[in-house]
């Protein structure tokens, strides 16, 4: 396949975008792309020399120049519109790689149409049979620019609204199948416009790919590993969530001024947006840009969230405060989601249930009246209600019991999931094992992750329980595919897990709970650690 017709496949939009009214400095370009000008006489210096490429980009002075491309600031001469064109670099014509490389930027870059990206208006190939790429000039500074001015952050507002951009335009990059890997202060443009606003600009396409290919095109770019997700810098199959991981260090860099600076000034919510962005592992990260902008939204309803808020002093409470702040909806699956696979039926086992309203009646005691007028089937639940057959036959729904726990956690809890958690290890302690003979006796912590599919089968005929990973004193277990996954029972299930932890006596046990479907998070995902033996 040639070059020439690779680049034909490009979308030219010069048509489609409108001329800019730029009033900030020219752009700067990382210092690592930066070398010395070509001297006069050079090849890439002579091509300056009132040389045309296609006929009408006239090129200015070197922008930018790597061992594989040039960057120049150019203009075209018909219509007067400043423009960046891109060009591989002499000698390298016969080296097929670096050019389809080029025509691959080309193409992902000029798919992708957005406010937030860098506008790709051409492409072709000069007369000397090199590839090129003409990008809209932007004139603005980058985030290294800002930052340098800014050297201990630009605030939350102000970091969250750059950051909303920012994910703004990956969402559209993603939505075409492609992932940047490249993402930099260097690579993100902030481009003043009239009124005081301001609008980004994400560019440095060279490294990006298409998702399906990501492990199959190793990364070239320079890039720090500061910004780079560990699974790249590992060589390890990634994707969109490596961007996420980028955009996580980029935020935390706008809000500290480092990219890991100390967020203790910062609100709470703030500082786990950034630990989940920027999770170690791609499963505990947000799974798209979409999902990491609803609770920027969240943050940004919040401008006056106290950095010295307390958190809850046990940690698994935490998680469930931070849950609960990203958002109440719970989300359930559409036939529009094909990515999604549902496991099962949105039930409780009767016996489960059963557990669930013993606990329940003990926390609330002569307050039992109050759950009653709230949620009035509660009562058809109970072994005298004569539907004990039925209930066992069919189960109980999932979002029956979700509002059973959400009253009983308003009646008597703060409605913050945390008596909720009590409750659960309360049934962990006192047998939740026995309910199903498959789980078997119990002889150690290590026991619980390898009967982790049957524990949560014996909970709830939904989703999908799993093995993530395990290791002495710790395992990380998963549940995926609910078809009502609410946030309530995730509160009692991992209490659950917790009080059996308790009940086979694992030295210092400690639950955690990083991501939850019922938040849109592509699995519920649950930490345990404990001291080994």
């Amino acid at each position: 396949m040639s070059i020439l017709w690779q680049l034909s496949c490009i979308p030219t939009l010069s048509t489609q975008i409108p001329s800019p009214c730029w009033i900030g400095p020219r752009t700067s370009y990382e210092r690592f792309e930066a070398r010395p000008q070509a001297s006069a006489g050079t090849a890439n210096s002579m091509i300056n020399d009132e040389v045309l490429i296609d006929g009408k980009y006239r090129l200015g002075e070197i922008a930018a120049e790597t061992s594989t491309s040039v960057v120049y600031y150019a203009k075209h001469i018909r219509i007067e519109r400043d423009v960046e064109v891109k060009i591989l670099a002499e000698g390298l014509l016969a080296n097929v790689d670096v050019a389809a490389r080029l025509v691959r930027e080309g193409r992902i870059a000029g798919s992708t149409t957005h406010r937030n990206i860098q506008s790709v208006v051409d492409s072709g190939i000069h007369e000397d049979g090199r590839p090129f790429i003409v990008y809209e000039a932007l004139e603005g500074w980058t985030l290294a620019d800002i930052l340098a001015q800014s050297p201990g952050g630009v605030g939350v507002e102000r970091a969250t609204q750059l950051t909303t951009q920012i994910l703004e335009g990956l969402a559209a990059l993603h939505e075409g199948g492609a992932v940047h890997r490249a993402i930099s202060p260097h690579g993100v443009v902030v481009v003043p416009v009239r009124g005081g606003a301001e609008i980004v600009k994400l560019r440095a396409f060279q490294d990006a790919t298409y998702v399906d290919e990501a492990i199959r095109t190793p990364v070239r770019r320079p890039v720090a590993d500061t910004y780079r997700a560990p699974e790249i810098s590992e060589g390890k199959p990634h994707d969109v969530r490596s961007d996420i991981f980028a955009v996580g260090v980029l935020y935390r860099m706008l809000l500290t001024g480092s990219p890991t600076g100390c967020l203790s000034a910062v609100p709470s919510l703030v500082r786990r947006v950034v630990g989940q962005a920027t999770a170690d592992v791609p499963d505990e990260r947000f799974c798209d840009a979409d999902l990491f902008l609803s609770v920027l939204a969240v943050v940004l309803d919040h401008p006056g969230a106290d950095a010295a808020a307390e958190e809850p002093t046990d940690p698994l409470a935490a998680d469930f405060a931070y849950l609960r702040q990203r958002g109440l909806d719970h989300v359930e699956a559409s036939d529009e989601d094909a990515s999604r696979t549902n496991y099962g039926e949105p039930r409780l086992e009767l016996l489960s249930t059963l557990l669930v309203i013993e606990a329940v009646y003990k926390v609330l005691g002569p307050r039992w009246s109050e759950l009653v007028s709230r949620v009035p089937e509660v009562d058809g639940l109970l072994p005298g209600s004569g539907n004990t057959s039925i209930n066992r036959e069919r189960g109980i729904e999932v979002e029956l019991v979700g509002r059973i726990l959400a009253a009983v956690d308003e009646i008597v809890g703060e409605g913050n999931c945390e008596l909720l958690v009590k409750i659960g290890e309360r049934m962990g302690q006192r047998g939740f094992t026995r309910l199903n003979p498959a789980i078997g006796e119990l002889g150690g912590p290590d026991d619980i992750a390898e009967r982790f599919t049957v524990l949560w089968s014996t909970l709830t005929r939904q989703g999908k329980g799993e093995v993530l990973d395990a290791a002495p004193g710790e395992a990380r277990l998963a549940v995926r595919g609910q078809v009502l996954p609410i946030l309530e029972l995730t509160a009692l299930a991992a209490g659950i897990l917790r009080g059996i932890l308790e009940q086979v006596e694992a030295p210092t046990p400690r639950v955690r709970v990083p991501t939850c479907e019922a938040l849109g998070d592509e699995a519920t995902i649950f930490r345990l650690r404990w001291d080994p033996w």
